[in-house]
């Protein structure tokens, strides 16, 4: 495979690092193994004597060698005064009368921005807030409380009818503490109105909401109450329909969204009835001994259990049943509950869930399950509904500490698509029952004498995701004045967030601006974006070019991750000669962008961890040699010695598939590693080389002169630390597993393999006392091999 000749000396250099047939190895002598080597001091250090076919491989010295001048631990030092001094500032600022400027409080937003920029910085952590106190009426015996869908009403049940309150409500952002907003609206908690109910029977009354416009304004809900069905306005507090069955009433399940019930009586039989209650038809029969059957929000089916091993689906259109099957659940245990969404259906075991989608990818594929498993014991699955589509899980749980022990927790979750947010433990509120509004953002807990109303954050994140998400949409809406504004809290920040120095958080944000800025520009080009949408996309790409004409550090350093995106967009990661000479030219040219954004940037003083890394990267393609990029991977270091973002570019760079030779990415690593010093130049040793582990098809560590022992050491180190995360903690896993088992790995027997196994098993109870479960994406991205080596220490 041949590189293109019609392109300049610098594409030339570019194709040879970057992606046409590799560079043929720097020239090697060999001699047999049983002679003795000399090398003199100056070079002893830079290089690796490997045996192969029973000969020594010499090779050319690594470079890199202002490494080796640094003093070994020096750079360790200037970490451990970058900690000190942070741990001072944080210090000082709590003596202060004004809030620290690393707080979002501190910028000046307000509002609802205020609110998701608290949750992408960590300043948030999800856990209920009280609202306030209300005594349950005196005359209610044996009290049951719901909150209506948006909880805007407070309904207790009792033996003697309902009572109906209508709450305050306010926006999701408006935290205890908010100054009255424009969109709250009026209520009374206290204030209640009894609305009598005919038929009561032996059972508790069971209450289901549904309404249709986002503003509660037709909130209704359906109550059973012992033979009969009421429907009830809860805006009138006054029953506006009733319907009565032959027996009492065993269970009731409402559609959110359209007011669909699905009924159960004492003899097992299965209606549904019509919104408005005015009919019910007989669709089945369930068996009583099972959980009790789910109707999806929008009542375009009904999900039951039929027995231990089997699911039964009842379709439905408009109410009338349309077609019933059996599912085979794979690999059940023991029933707990259904749930219906309106993408999936879920049997829900303790420790299982059983998926089948609402769409058929393949013949028959609408009536297959899939198991995922759930690490942590689960006492409930509460569906939530965001109007008018949106449906997810607010799970209780009981989770593993890594001491030994459980603690109980809540999370909203969508059990479906394994996405999980940050989990919030409970056992402060005791032994009164819980409460939840469908809308998930408003909790209650009671004791049969007071209700405490909590307002609680969704979707309170675990990681920097968030960040990006928040980026992405104020970049959408070019909200430029509040980016630079996160910008400045995010720059002045002392301490980790998430577990992440405030380098890889800013990493985060600015990626997210640069892809909608490119997101934007392909929207154009996209045929089937409408005319009204490209007018938009038109009127948002003019303000980031007003943004841009700025230059301030945050659109320097957007700028050069756009230009670098858009360059290998241009070139593909595909052969060389694949490429078009447009596409060569655009490379060259967006490359050439990016070095002059490089250039200001650094001309501001505030250059920030990843832009050293793109600048390796651009080094590479524009084929400057290694020791021309001396000075700012000593730049680097002085200033991010937490951070190994630079110096991952650099490994990739070494690699032999781009011209390096076989040993000199993991000698530099070492260098790296030597010049910070244990324990976290070793951490920062295995990251690098987890960077270019799926390079090579087999166990590499002799192949490639990977210090195994440094990794682990590393490794040990994140996990100690709490670094790994949802995505880092696989990814760990996969890297440890395949340094012992692939093929060439040191024996099963030895003290490497030993050590090795024991810390995946560490790493896995670690991920299971952390996440719930598996993500999909994790699942989805393992291989044959990640999949086989993981399953047993993290099951899907």
């Amino acid at each position: 495979m041949k590189c293109p000749a019609i392109v300049s000396l610098a594409a030339i250099a570019a194709i040879a690092l970057s992606g046409c047939d590799p560079v043929p190895p720097e020239r090697q002598f060999s001699v047999p193994s049983d002679e003795t080597l000399v090398a003199s001091p100056a070079t002893a250090n830079q290089i690796r004597w490997p045996v192969i076919e029973k000969k020594w491989q010499a090779t050319k010295p690594t470079d890199s060698s202002f490494l080796r001048q640094i003093e070994p631990g020096a750079i360790g030092r200037i970490a451990d005064q970058i900690i000190a001094d942070g741990l001072k500032q944080i210090e000082a600022s709590k003596s202060s009368q004004q809030p620290p400027p690393w707080s979002v409080e501190s910028s000046g937003i307000t509002g609802e921005a205020s609110t998701a920029a608290r949750l992408a910085l960590e300043e948030i952590h999800g856990h209920p807030m009280l609202r306030e106190t209300i005594a349950i009426p005196p005359e209610i015996a044996d009290p049951t409380v719901w909150l209506d869908k948006t909880a805007r009403h407070l309904v207790i049940g009792g033996d003697n009818g309902l009572w109906i309150s209508r709450l305050p409500w306010r926006p999701w952002w408006a935290l205890p503490g908010t100054p009255p907003t424009e969109l709250d609206e009026p209520g009374d908690a206290s204030k209640f109105q009894q609305v009598p109910l005919s038929g009561p029977g032996e059972d508790a009354l069971q209450v289901g909401f549904f309404e249709r416009q986002p503003d509660g304004s037709d909130s209704r809900m359906i109550v059973a109450s012992g033979k009969q069905l009421h429907l009830v306005a809860c805006n009138q507090a006054a029953v506006i329909g009733s319907l009565s069955f032959d027996e009492n009433i065993a269970h009731l399940s409402v559609a959110a969204e359209t007011g669909h019930a699905a009924v159960v009586d004492r003899s097992g039989n299965l209606y549904v009835t019509a919104p408005e209650l005015s009919e019910a038809t007989k669709i089945g029969e369930v068996n009583l001994q099972f959980p009790m059957p789910a109707i999806s929000p929008e009542a375009a089916r009904i999900a039951a259990w039929h027995d231990e091993q089997t699911g039964r689906v009842f379709k439905l259109d408009e109410g009338v049943l349309d077609d019933d099957f059996y599912v085979p659940l794979i690999n059940p245990g023991e029933p707990m509950m259904v749930r219906c969404s309106r993408a999936y259906d879920l049997w829900i075991e303790k420790n299982a869930r059983h998926k089948r989608p609402n769409y058929p990818n393949e013949s028959g594929a609408d009536r297959k399950s899939w198991r995922a498993s759930i690490y942590w014991d689960i006492a409930d699955v509460i569906e939530l509904h965001n109007f008018p589509t949106q449906s997810s899980q607010l799970c209780i749980a009981d989770r593993p500490l890594p001491g030994g022990g459980r603690e109980r927790v809540m999370y909203h979750t969508a059990l479906g698509d394994r996405r999980f947010d940050r989990p919030t433990p409970t056992e402060d509120f005791g032994d009164r029952t819980l409460v939840v509004a469908a809308s998930g953002d408003v909790i209650a807990y009671h004791d049969g004498r007071t209700i405490d109303l909590y307002a609680r954050i969704m979707d309170a994140p675990q990681g920097a995701s968030r960040l990006g998400d928040l980026a992405r949409s104020w970049a959408w809406q070019n909200h430029f004045d509040d980016l630079e504004t996160l910008h400045s809290v995010i720059r002045a920040l002392p301490e980790r967030r998430f577990n992440r120095t405030k380098e890889q958080l800013y990493m985060v944000f600015v990626e997210a601006i640069a892809g909608q800025w490119i997101n934007n520009e392909q929207a154009l080009e996209n045929d089937q974006t409408g005319e009204e949408d490209r007018a938009l996309v038109k009127e948002r790409l003019a303000g980031f070019s007003e943004w841009e004409k700025k230059q301030s550090p945050l659109a320097l350093a957007t700028k050069m991750q756009y230009c670098v995106r858009k360059a290998w967009l241009a070139r593909g990661h595909g052969w060389a000669n694949s490429v078009s000479e447009d596409g060569w030219r655009t490379f060259e040219s967006e490359n050439k962008r990016a070095l002059e954004m490089w250039n200001k940037l650094r001309q501001t003083g505030d250059v920030p961890a990843f832009a050293y890394g793109i600048f390796i990267g651009l080094a590479r393609d524009a084929s400057l040699s290694y020791d021309a990029t001396d000075d700012e991977a000593r730049e680097f270091l002085e200033r991010f010695p937490h951070d190994d973002m630079l110096h991952r570019q650099m490994m990739n760079r070494r690699l032999e598939r781009w011209g390096g030779t076989r040993g000199s990415g993991a000698a530099y690593a070492a260098a790296v590693a030597q010049a910070i010093g244990p324990p976290m130049g070793d951490f920062i040793y295995s990251r690098c080389i987890e960077q270019i582990a799926s390079v090579f098809p087999y166990a590499f560590f002799n192949y490639a002169h990977v210090d195994g022992n440094r990794v682990l050491a590393g490794i040990q180190y994140g996990l100690d630390t709490r670094y790994y995360q949802e995505q880092s903690t696989p990814q760990a896993i996969r890297l440890v597993a395949g340094s012992h088992s692939r093929a060439g790995a040191p024996a099963a027997n030895s003290a490497y393999a030993k050590n090795a196994r024991r810390l995946c098993e560490d790493l896995a109870e670690y991920y299971r006392s952390r996440y719930p479960m598996l993500t999909n994406e994790i699942a989805d991205s393992t291989g044959y091999e990640g999949h086989i080596r993981m399953k047993s220490l993290l099951p899907e």
